[in-house]
């Protein structure tokens, strides 16, 4: 079943945030990492139980799974998204180095 994806405010920010980032040293690499962003995002709305539960879930008040994507062959990026019956919810974009998700952050 197909489910629609829908990104938090603050999803979109850290998205974006990134791509500006990656924007001030090579506009290229950005669009790529921008659009090939896109594309996983998408991705998620055929099969997301396939990603892994991520490790913030046993503090939180629900099931927290992360895909992880980066440009190239390096992670750079964590996108924690929770499975509801008609949508996945993307919370957040997160790199990697940025600390573990909490509570407070879903809201």
């Amino acid at each position: 079943m197909k489910r629609e994806v829908v990104l938090t405010v603050t999803a979109q920010q850290q998205m974006n945030a990134a791509a500006d980032w990656y924007a001030e040293e090579n506009t290229t690499i950005a669009a790529n990492w921008f659009n090939g962003l896109i594309a996983r995002l998408n991705s998620l709305s055929d099969s997301p139980d396939q990603y892994a539960v991520a490790r913030e879930t046993e503090f939180l008040p629900v099931e927290l799974r992360q895909m992880l994507y980066g440009s190239g062959k390096r992670i750079t990026h964590r996108i924690l998204f929770v499975i509801r019956e008609k949508r996945i919810v993307v919370y957040q974009i997160r790199h990697v180095a940025m600390r573990d998700i909490t509570a407070e952050d879903l809201l």
